[in-house]
Order: structure tokens, then sequence, then C-alpha cells
């Protein structure tokens, strides 16, 4: 078997454990960092990406969370669009030599018609549970998403084929708070 991870950020632990416990079962894995391409830095250097994509998020991240902008650059509506396009045609490009798609994270989705892969989404919280959590003294509060944003979420998860969560709690909350059947969830735990 032959599996694609696409991922987000700098998570490269969870993906390589995940790659060598499926190398011990047989399985390939290959990892795709969608953002890669949306970044407000430049790869090398320490100054801003001047890509239009990314001076484009910039000023829309400033203007949803001002001086918290740069903690939550990959959380704007555009960013959403623009890493699910990226991770998208990636895998219409490359699903040819594939059996199955990991996603990690719910900031974008690889979820396509134009997919013909299974795509299992892996997922430690949801954004309807971060909003439950009691505020503590000097962390920031859950971001508050846009309703775009909380439409694009859900979207996400209707359309994907399974979803493995950590806990029972986040699996409760796929299931009662954004009405996923039950049988599509499973929590997993985190290794």
């Amino acid at each position: 078997m032959k599996i694609l991870y696409v991922m987000y950020g700098r998570h490269y632990d969870m993906a390589y454990y995940l790659k060598d416990a499926f190398a011990k079962r047989g399985a390939t894995m290959d990892i795709f960092n969608v953002s890669s391409t949306i970044t407000y830095r430049h790869k090398s250097l320490k100054f801003p990406s001047l890509r239009p994509v990314n001076l484009f998020n910039v000023f829309i991240a400033l203007g949803c969370y001002g001086k918290d902008w740069r903690r939550y650059f990959l959380r704007t509506t555009y960013a959403f669009k623009a890493m699910s396009r990226v991770a998208q045609r990636f895998i219409i490009h490359n699903q040819k030599d594939y059996d199955l798609v990991i996603q990690f994270g719910g900031i974008f989705s690889c979820a396509s018609p134009r997919i013909k892969l299974p795509v299992v989404l892996y997922v430690d919280h949801t954004y309807k549970t971060s909003k439950k959590y009691t505020s503590v003294p000097g962390l920031p509060d859950p971001l508050c998403a846009s309703p775009s944003w909380a439409s694009l979420e859900c979207e996400l998860y209707e359309k994907v084929d399974k979803i493995f969560t950590i806990a029972r709690y986040t699996r409760d909350s796929f299931i009662n708070d954004y009405s996923i059947p039950p049988v599509k969830v499973s929590a997993v735990g985190a290794g």
C-alpha cells in the first residue's frame, strides 16, 4: 500500500513516526506539506515572502486578527482555500501513485469529487471544541472563525471518507456539533 500524508506547518515528528509505523507493516508513505506554498516568510531568508498569495493573506490575517496575525496566518478563509487548491492539484496529478490519502489537520481540504482515492482526516480538535475550552490566564483565547471558515470546516468533515481523532471528546464533537455519523468517526489516540 502506498499512502500520501498531506500536512501543514512543522508537524514532521508525527509524519515521520507514521511513516516508520507504516513501513513496519509493509506500506510506504510520502509526505506533502501543503503550507510550504503559503507562508509570510521567504523559505530560506528571514524577510517576508513577496509572492502575491502570501502578501494578500498577510493583509487578510492582519484585518482578522490584528497583532496576532502571524499566529493565525494559516487560519484565514483565503489560506484554507489556497492550501486546499494546492493539495487537491497535487493529489489529482499524482493519484495514480497512491492508494490512500491521510490529511493531518482541518485547516485545508484534500477532498474533492475529482479525487478518486479515499481521504482520511486525522485531527486533534475541532473549531467548536476549541470554543468550549476554559480560558487560561496568559494563553490566547481560541480564534474567532468567520462564518465562511466554519462552513469550509463543515464541508471538509462531510466530504472525507473517515475521521480519526485523538480523544473521545473530539469524536463526540464531530457527532454532536457537526452531525457527522458515528460510524464515520473513530477515536484512535495519539500513537
